[in-house]
C-alpha cells in the first residue's frame, strides 16, 4: 500500500564488515550487501507554497534563461526544484530522481553505510510528485571589482553565500534600499559609470515576506549597536581597577573587537548606554 505522507527509496547498500572466513582465524573486510529503505517527506503545494520568485542569471536555482525561479516554503526552511531537465523539475520516480539507489560504502559498519547512503536525501521535499532541496536564504549583496574610481565597478547581484560583510547584505524584502545603499557605496568607490546598472537590478517578487529570516537593515544596525556598546563596557570594566599589562590588553582586545564590528556595519557613532537616540 502507499504511504501519501513519504516517497520511499530502496537502496542497496555495499559495506564491509569483518567477518572470520572459514578456516580462518583472522577476521577480515567482506563486501556484504542489504537494503534500507529512504523516507522522503511528500506533502502538496499548499504545505508548501512558492513564497518568492527570484532572478537567477547564473542558474544557481537551475532555472533557464535566466528565468525567476520559484523558492518554496516548508517548516521553516526555504527549497529550491531540482531540475530534470533544461526546463522540467524532476519528478520522484523519475530517472532524474529513481526510487531504487545504490551505494558502495567501505565502512565496516551497517549503520555509517546507511548515513553515507542517505546523505544525497538530506534536504530533500516532494511536493505534488516534484522533487525539491533545501536552500539557503538568498539575499541582496554588493559586490566590487577592481579598485574604484571605474576601475573595476560595484554591483549589486542575487547572492546565495552566507560569508562576506553583512553591511553590504540587505533581505530580499528590502529591493529599494538595497538599490540605494549600492548607489551610495559606488558613489563613495567612485564607480559612478555603475550606477545605471545597479538601477537596473533585477527585483524579487515576494509572495510572503515572513518566510524570509534575514535582517532587515534596521534591525542589523540595531543588533551591531548593543553588540559594540556591550563590548566597549566591558571593556570599560577591565579599566575600572588597577591598571596592569592584562587589564590593557584585555581591553584592547575587546575595543579592536568593537571597531571592527563598526566598521563591518557601517556605524561611525554608537551611542552610549541609556543614552536618547
Amino acid at each position: 500500500m502507499e504511504n501519501h505522507e513519504f516517497f520511499t527509496v530502496t537502496s542497496t547498500i555495499g559495506f564491509r564488515p569483518y567477518r572470520v572466513p572459514p578456516r580462518c582465524r583472522k577476521a577480515r573486510p567482506v563486501q556484504e550487501t542489504f537494503t534500507h529503505e529512504f523516507r522522503i517527506p511528500r506533502v502538496t503545494s499548499e504545505e508548501a507554497p512558492v513564497v518568492a520568485l527570484v532572478p537567477d542569471d547564473r542558474g544557481y536555482l537551475g532555472s533557464s534563461d535566466g528565468d525567476d525561479a520559484p523558492l518554496r516554503s516548508y517548516n521553516g526552511q526555504l527549497y529550491t526544484a531540482v531540475m530534470g531537465g533544461r526546463t522540467d523539475i524532476a519528478a520522484a520516480g523519475s530517472d532524474r530522481f529513481p526510487s531504487t539507489a545504490a551505494y558502495e560504502s567501505w565502512s565496516p559498519m551497517e549503520f555509517e553505510a546507511i548515513q553515507e547512503a542517505g546523505r544525497k536525501f538530506e534536504g530533500i521535499l516532494v511536493v505534488d510528485g516534484q522533487v525539491w532541496k533545501t536552500t539557503s536564504e538568498p539575499s541582496y549583496k554588493i559586490e566590487t571589482l577592481g579598485m574604484g574610481g571605474n576601475h573595476g565597478g560595484t554591483l549589486l547581484e542575487v547572492s546565495f553565500l552566507d560569508r562576506g560583510n553583512p553591511g553590504r547584505q540587505f533581505p530580499l524584502t528590502e529591493y529599494e534600499h538595497a538599490v540605494a545603499s549600492a548607489i551610495e557605496f559606488a558613489n563613495k568607490r567612485g564607480d559612478t559609470n555603475s550606477i545605471k546598472m545597479i538601477r537596473e537590478t533585477p527585483r524579487a517578487t515576494i509572495l510572503d515576506p515572513s518566510a524570509f529570516k534575514i535582517p532587515t537593515q534596521a534591525q542589523r544596525l540595531a543588533n551591531a549597536e548593543e553588540q559594540a556598546r556591550a563590548l566597549v563596557v566591558k571593556a570599560a570594566g577591565f579599566l575600572a581597577g588597577a591598571t596592569t599589562h592584562d587589564s590593557l590588553w584585555s581591553a584592547k582586545k575587546l575595543i579592536e573587537e568593537a571597531d571592527s564590528l563598526m566598521y563591518q556595519h557601517g556605524l561611525d557613532e554608537v551611542a552610549a548606554a541609556g543614552a536618547n537616540t
